[in-house]
């Protein structure tokens, strides 16, 4: 992907990033947000003006709080890979959407109970938000993912994901 890329005369820039998450599980009942983090890298393939492609490698902390009891929480840590389309609005201004994918580094509660058992260690779903990018490189980012795919053996839940990002391209 990143020959076919490089060799269409796309400009790639490099870069890093990380942010807080607002998580929770959307379904699950008796559940409430969960903040969390997020960081990692981001490619960004400027195809033109107004569309770039950028596919990201990022380890966040997702998962849920308890209504119930304040302490509890469902600790789910993944291993996302989202290929985001970047539309430019105007200079420095990008709406963005696209598809994720990830894997379960680890799943459990705030007890040390291990939830592999009941959950699945796979995840994927779509991300829509938009961006401000400065000449300097820094960039801020506002995205939201929600998941696609069941990820309880037992109910019916997903993952529900509010990610505000800060990075910088080199």
């Amino acid at each position: 992907m990143v020959f076919a890329f490089t060799t269409a005369g796309a400009q790639t820039t490099y870069g890093i990033k990380a942010g807080g998450n607002i998580a929770t599980l959307a379904g699950a009942e008796g559940v409430t947000t969960k903040i969390g983090f997020h960081v990692g890298g981001v490619i960004d393939f400027k195809m033109s003006e107004k569309f770039s492609l950028q596919p990201e490698l990022l380890y966040s902390t997702q998962g849920a709080g308890s209504v119930a009891e304040s302490s509890y929480k469902i600790n789910f840590n993944y291993l996302n890979l989202p290929i985001i389309a970047k539309y430019y609005l105007a200079e420095g201004i990008s709406l963005e959407a696209g598809p994720q994918v990830g894997v379960a580094v680890t799943l459990e509660d705030s007890e040390g109970t291990d939830l592999e058992l009941t959950h699945e260690n796979f995840d994927y779903g779509l991300n829509l938000g938009g961006g401000y990018e400065l000449p300097t490189g820094l960039f801020v980012q506002v995205r939201y993912y929600l998941g696609l795919m069941n990820i309880s053996l037992a109910d019916d839940y997903k993952n529900s994901v509010m990610q505000f990002s800060v990075g910088y391209k080199f």
